[in-house]
């Protein structure tokens, strides 16, 4: 695009007569605001150490297609203290954007009038086109929002549109730092991230959440007809509020569907899509709130999208069915709810807790997320009195059992899946009844139980960045079985593969002082081989593992930190034990004695 910029030549002609020879001499004017022959008429190039007064950005972005800065490493700062509104085709290239936090700097007017100060960076939002916004090489930090596209006009109560036009947003090579969110947008056509950094997302300018529930890197809460979102090899760091309910890394949601009630959405003109889905490769999270978040949590979903996300992600996926708690919840007064979600998640800026008044008995696939289950339920294991939490004992199916983000206190068998139905010595020979866990632990607490899981029918156990202490009493402070008590207890009867618990703690687990004690933070044990001459276990039994890993643990004041095999009977079955355990007490019966 050509701009209407007078360019006026002064033309200087000096005869000079040397030699015979004439010559002419061109003096170009320079382009005001620009940097003389540096400046193309297209794009507005800052050289090396020269600066832009905030007053003239407007201008500049009105009259050029993008400012372009030395470098990345050699950014030109670029001081913003009104909103860059933005309606056409843009590019920032080598420039550093950091906000002047001027009172009355934006329309970020968000919840409350005590927000409305919160400053803006560049602003999409009162554009009716089709627009693209290029950001490379730049650094951008200390916004409110560092670029808002927000379409949505009133809501449903007010009747309320979205505006038209869509956004095509490309992040290439930049960094995003100290703002309450990078993007926020409800108009995505297409946004691509490659090679980006976002640290410290979730927070405003000042440091004080904004919306408590919902600062993140990445939002778009789409209202209107998208493609794809494609995010790859980028780094999210400290985003998201802990405080926060749905805030995260990246959050992407679609709006306007049937089953959207929310009221805080336009009534009409809604009818958001993502067609491409959601694409997250090859990129790196640590210390988020949540690495990815999908769907909204406060009202029912809208409709799927599809997404490819790499594994490890830390995902909240609110797209999906959940029964959600806001406050203290007895389990007896919903367990006859719970059949038709597909797991249970607590939503509150303060603790929620589960109050398991009686075990929660599972017969398929269940997830808990962000909640405290509280022990006080009432029927005992065995002739104890001490109490179940999550109870598989009966099913018979293959399940899958996720635990992330829950705090799981004051039980006998914190979760107990015990598949063992009589015994050797009780004539009949016993058996092991069908079904296989898969379970899932990820960044949870269990505390002040006998067993924090026990269970003969691991398919896979995954225990990762959690944390166990004061294992190995019951609830009430008395041993259910004296010599067993522990964090984590496999006593396999079945068919399984995996054991792998890495960047977990495990303090005070084990009970000390008994002569014929076994128990310990881990023991794996593999049952019923023709070697085992146990008489308390099925003569059906036949348990199998591949592995066991136990990786960057921390351990400390434990009973013994790794206990392998059975120590009463010779061993059944070897599996494989990696471990980078160097100093940890490993008490390893699986291993025969001359």
């Amino acid at each position: 695009m050509r701009k209407n910029i007078a360019f006026a030549t002064v033309i200087a002609i000096t005869l000079v007569i040397a030699a015979g020879c004439a010559q002419y001499v061109w003096y170009p004017v320079p382009v005001p605001g620009g940097n003389g022959n540096n400046q193309s008429e297209d794009i507005y190039v800052i050289s090396e150490g020269e600066s832009i007064d905030s007053t003239e950005l407007q201008n500049i972005i009105d009259n050029y297609d993008g400012i372009k800065g030395p470098s990345k490493e050699k950014p030109v700062e670029i001081p913003v203290s009104e909103p860059l509104k933005i309606a056409k085709d843009f590019t920032f290239d080598g420039v550093k954007l950091v906000s002047e936090n001027t009172s009355g700097a934006s329309s970020f007017s968000m919840r409350s009038a005590g927000n409305e100060e919160e400053p803006i960076g560049i602003d999409l939002s009162s554009s009716t086109g089709d627009i693209t916004l290029t950001i490379k090489n730049s650094t951008i930090s200390g916004f409110g929002y560092a670029i808002k596209s927000n379409k949505a006009t009133g809501n449903k109560e007010a009747n309320g549109t979205v505006n038209g036009g869509s956004l095509t947003l490309i992040i290439e090579n930049s960094d995003f730092s100290d703002c309450f969110k990078g993007l926020y947008a409800t108009d995505i056509k297409d946004l691509t991230i490659t090679g980006s950094t976002f640290i410290k997302m979730g927070t405003d300018a000042a440091g004080e959440d904004v919306v408590k529930r919902s600062g993140s890197a990445i939002d778009v809460n789409q209202m209107s007809a998208g493609g794809t979102i494609t995010i790859t090899n980028s780094t999210f760091t400290n985003c998201g509020s802990t405080k926060g309910t749905t805030s995260g890394a990246i959050k992407v949601k679609v709006r306007g569907g049937s089953d959207d009630e929310a009221k805080d959405i336009p009534a009409t003109n809604v009818n958001g899509s993502l067609t491409g889905g959601l694409i997250i490769k090859d990129c790196t999270f640590s210390d988020n709130r949540r690495d990815v978040v999908l769907g909204t949590s406060q009202y029912a979903s809208t409709g799927n999208f599809k997404y490819d996300i790499q594994e490890g992600c830390d995902i909240e996926n609110n797209s999906l069915n959940y029964l959600i708690l806001t406050g203290e919840t007895s389990y007896g007064s919903i367990k006859d709810k719970i059949s038709s979600y597909i797991g249970i998640k607590g939503k509150a800026e303060s603790e929620v807790v589960l109050a398991v008044d009686e075990p929660i008995v599972l017969d398929g696939s269940f997830i808990f997320e962000n909640i405290t289950l509280k022990g006080n339920a009432t029927t005992p294991i065995g002739n104890s009195e001490t109490p179940y939490g999550i109870n598989l004992n009966n099913c018979t199916n293959n399940v899958t059992l996720t635990l992330k983000h829950v705090k799981i206190s004051n039980f006998g068998y914190a979760i107990s899946s015990n598949k063992a139905d009589g015994k050797e010595s009780e004539g009949d020979g016993g058996t092991v009844k069908g079904g296989s866990l898969t379970l899932i632990i990820d960044r949870s607490e269990f505390s002040d139980c006998f067993k924090g899981l026990y269970a003969t029918d691991i398919k896979n156990l995954t225990v990762t960045n959690s944390k166990f202490s004061n294992m190995g009493e019951a609830a009430d402070g008395e041993d259910v079985v004296k010599r067993s008590g522990s964090a984590i207890d496999v006593n396999q009867m079945s068919t399984g593969e995996i054991i792998s618990i890495t960047n977990s703690e495990f303090t005070n687990c084990g009970k000390r002082g008994n002569e014929e004690t076994t128990s310990g933070a881990i023991k794996v044990k593999v049952r019923g081989g023709s070697d085992d001459e146990a008489k308390d276990i099925p003569a059906t039994a036949a348990g199998k593992l591949s592995k066991l890993i136990v990786k960057n643990c921390v351990f400390s004041d434990n009973r013994a930190d790794v206990v392998i095999g059975t120590s009463g009977y010779s061993t059944t079955d070897d599996f494989t034990f990696e471990n980078d355990l160097q100093d940890s007490q490993i008490e390893n019966n699986a291993v025969k004695e001359n």
